[in-house]
């Protein structure tokens, strides 16, 4: 949004200035100046007529006046000097050749001073040359402000044009979405004034997408986990009922108890991986130095190689000042047991952990020497209950592991992507931690 703030601020102060620059300059091209040139008959005139008076006594000056105002129905009009406040320079036309002509809008009015009578200014009130028309500039000033207020309006139009679109598609793209078609997103544009909206929105249709095939999926694999146990312990029950012999009927027992057991630690998993969205907003992230999280992890998992006879080699290399990043160790830590207790299980003899810490991310890297992952699952293993290994039990897997790892990943605005290691030829996992 404070795009948008930015985007209209800018666009409406660099209008304004562009607009009216420009009508100012239009203005002044077509405006009407005002020229002394204009009223060179009437200062002639009045400059006649104070010469005259120059020659009468300051005791007919006024009789004077008013004598040359009627014979020649001019507006004369004698004025005491004292009366005028004139500053130096306008003093200085007073006196000159021409006088001071002082344009009012309607008149124009020529005083000067008369010789001989240095109290007394002679002013002569003639007609502006415009008197016609008032002010020969207002159509102009009406059309140009008319001119500057459309301008105005066409320019925002202009700017809002995009966004308005924007908006639309935005519109257009949540009510596809709403209808069912989950597949929607809108194609972000850095230029777009909406840009971050567009990108929640895609967040949004992509978590909600997600979150609808993991329902689809949960669905699908309690349907098709639980009928295998279910039928198990349907036969154990209708034989134990049948059988007679206590022996067999402990048998029978013993297998509906592990059917129930399989039941029950299924139904766990899968309700705890369906209420781990909500422990997002439970995260209580802390600075972690990494290497001593990445050790730690793997000194936890030595026991189970041992049993295994598999063996680690740890590589920790901090090309920065300081391996500690903002984390929840806790979530953290299962994400990378997750990830070491697979490579354990499908490993030949050896599982490489090693971390790269440099001033603007943290790599961690986990590789195995075992057969791999086929690249085209490479996109599936982080789904929920998808199951590549069919030869696992089904007591032992139940599909979440690595899609609890990218979703914890996710939680810390990392990146986790899987490939064929190079060194080991085994599956290699690498975890980008961004600083």
């Amino acid at each position: 949004m404070k795009r948008i703030y930015l985007s209209v601020l800018i666009t409406a102060i660099f209008s304004l200035f562009l607009i009216g620059k420009l009508i100012d300059q239009v203005f002044d091209a077509q405006s009407v100046v005002f020229d002394q040139q204009d009223f060179v008959v009437e200062a002639s005139l009045l400059k006649n007529i104070s010469r005259q008076l120059e020659l009468v006594a300051s005791e007919q000056l006024e009789s004077e006046t008013v004598r040359w105002s009627k014979n020649f129905s001019l507006q004369l009009k004698l004025e005491q000097q004292q009366n005028l406040s004139l500053s130096s320079e306008l003093a200085k036309e007073v006196n000159s050749s021409t006088g001071l002509i002082i344009d009012s809008g309607d008149s124009v009015e020529i005083i000067r001073a008369i010789k001989n009578h240095p109290n007394f200014l002679l002013s002569l009130t003639t007609q502006s040359k415009f008197s016609k028309n008032k002010d020969p500039n207002s159509e102009l000033e009406i059309m140009l402000t008319v001119l500057f207020y459309l301008s105005f309006c066409l320019i925002l139009a202009v700017w809002a044009f995009p966004l308005a679109k924007r908006l639309s598609n935005l519109n257009r793209m949540a009510s596809e979405f709403g209808a069912g078609d989950l597949s929607k997103r809108i194609s972000v544009s850095r230029f777009s004034y909406i840009k971050q909206l567009e990108v929640s929105f895609n967040r949004m249709a992509n978590q909600i997408e997600d979150l609808v095939a993991e329902n689809k999926l949960l669905a699908g694999s309690i349907s098709h986990d639980l009928r295998t146990p279910l039928s198990c312990l349907r036969f154990g029950v209708d034989a134990a009922l049948e059988t007679r012999k206590d022996g067999k009927k402990d048998y029978y027992l013993t297998r509906m108890d592990e059917d129930l057991t399989r039941m029950e630690s299924m139904l766990e998993a899968f309700l705890d991986y369906a209420s781990l969205e909500r422990k997002r907003f439970e995260l209580v992230k802390t600075q972690v130095d990494i290497v001593s999280l990445i050790e730690s992890t793997v000194k936890g998992c030595e026991l189970l190689a041992d049993k295994k006879g598999k063996r680690f080699k740890v590589d920790c290399e901090c090309q920065s000042d300081s391996s500690v990043i903002e984390l929840d160790p806790g979530w953290f830590t299962r994400a990378v047991t997750n990830l070491i207790t697979n490579a354990i299980n499908y490993c030949n003899t050896t599982i490489q952990v090693s971390c790269r810490i440099s001033t603007n991310n943290i790599r961690i890297v986990i590789a195995d020497d075992g057969e791999g992952i086929p690249e085209k699952d490479h996109q599936n293993v982080f789904r929920a209950f998808v199951k590549l290994d069919k030869s696992r039990t089904e007591r032992e897997h139940f599909g979440l592991g690595l899609a609890i790892v990218a979703r914890v990943i996710s939680w810390h605005d990392g990146t986790i992507e899987l490939a064929r290691s190079r060194e080991l030829g085994g599956a290699e996992f690498t975890i980008t931690l961004f600083r």
